[in-house]
């Protein structure tokens, strides 16, 4: 959406106040780090140009936040490698809510790095299956997740969005697993 522009970015989240939104998220990763050992699945190399191309930096993603934040906007971000944490230091804590992509469900690892930060975070279930969900949700530490029902194809045509999955999912995981009904 921002071109890897902090300029756009910033313009982005002016609108999005006007909007009243409630929230932006941002993705992070750590271009040194993502697919320094080659690709590791069909299509990783094709991703990296568009990863590169869109990229912001730690301190101007923190400087993002800040500017959410003056404007009443709560500020996320999602990590698919549990080490580009560490890139923000101790700014991560300006972060009002994390959220694992999709392809990240049965990484718990990363998912309990981010509750341990005792915010938010939205564990999103798309092109997973039940039994991989239930998996992942036993996996995880503590209780202050969401469980954020998506489907991974963009955009999505009103017949693949399930949303009846909704009530399902609210009834199987009220609890003991964490998911509360937002």
């Amino acid at each position: 959406n921002h071109g890897g522009e902090y300029a756009i970015a910033l313009k982005l989240i002016k609108a999005a106040a006007q909007a009243k939104v409630n929230g932006v998220k941002f993705q992070y990763r750590n271009l040194d780090n993502a697919y320094a050992d080659g690709a590791k699945q069909i299509g990783d190399e094709i991703l990296l140009d568009e990863i590169t191309k869109n990229y912001l930096s730690p301190e101007e993603i923190l400087r993002l936040v800040v500017e959410a934040h003056s404007l009443d906007i709560d500020a996320g971000i999602s990590f698919f490698d549990e080490a580009d944490i560490a890139d923000f230091g101790d700014g991560i804590r300006h972060f009002d809510f994390f959220k694992s992509p999709s392809v990240e469900l049965n990484n718990s690892p990363l998912i309990n790095k981010m509750l341990g930060f005792d915010k938010p975070v939205f564990v999103s279930l798309g092109c997973h299956h039940e039994a991989q969900i239930d998996d992942a949700f036993m996996a995880l530490d503590k209780n202050n997740w969401i469980a954020l029902h998506c489907v991974s194809n963009y955009p999505v045509s009103l017949s693949n969005a399930r949303l009846g999955y909704l009530g399902h999912m609210r009834e199987k995981w009220q609890r003991p697993y964490g998911y509360s009904s937002h």
